[in-house]
């Protein structure tokens, strides 16, 4: 029984990442709290304003944690974002008024942000093979009502004790159609 305590406890440890999102967007973000969650509802073009690197643009990729984008045509579409409750937003991609997907974004308000519930994904076993990947995202509004997504990702392996991992960031303002 001790050693199923250690090995979860192990497993506990390694499995908890502390990924923390940090903005570094100049824009002054506009409040955001309950009474003021449907501030974000709008149509949002899909590509970030001002970013030239393809492989992160689209904000539905940002959104679903894509790696790639699977979606021809990905410039020409439009996400819309509804407030549901302050615990949730219904996001939808449409292609010249033909929705394409939707998803619901489950998350909270926090620091005038809508934080989005972590996804983590642990597969392996401690100390042999392991590995941890650990994505999480926040959106807000600027002054401007552009949408600020702030990205961050995390991803660690470890095999017999020796670990290696990556950390990425990525900050993105949508505009509002």
């Amino acid at each position: 029984m001790k050693i199923f305590k250690i090995l979860l406890l192990i497993l506990v440890t390694f499995s908890s990442s502390c990924i923390s999102i940090k903005s570094t967007a100049t824009e002054d973000v506009i409040e955001l709290n309950n009474a003021t969650i449907n501030k974000i509802n709008g149509t949002y073009s899909n590509v970030a304003k001002n970013k030239l690197e393809t492989e992160y643009t689209s904000l539905w990729k940002q959104m679903k944690f894509l790696k790639k984008d699977t979606i021809p045509n990905w410039e020409d579409h439009k996400v819309e974002l509804k407030a549901k409750n302050k615990h949730r937003i219904e996001a939808k991609l449409w292609y010249k008024n033909v929705l394409v997907s939707q998803r619901m974004l489950r998350g909270r308000i926090r620091d005038n942000h809508f934080s989005v519930k972590r996804q983590i994904k642990i597969v392996g076993v401690p100390f042999i093979f392991f590995f941890t990947k650990d994505n999480k995202y926040k959106i807000g509004l600027t002054k401007d009502n552009q949408l600020l997504l702030n990205r961050a990702t995390d991803d660690i392996g470890m095999i017999f004790l020796m670990s290696a991992g990556k950390s990425e960031q990525f900050n993105a303002l949508y505009t509002k159609e």
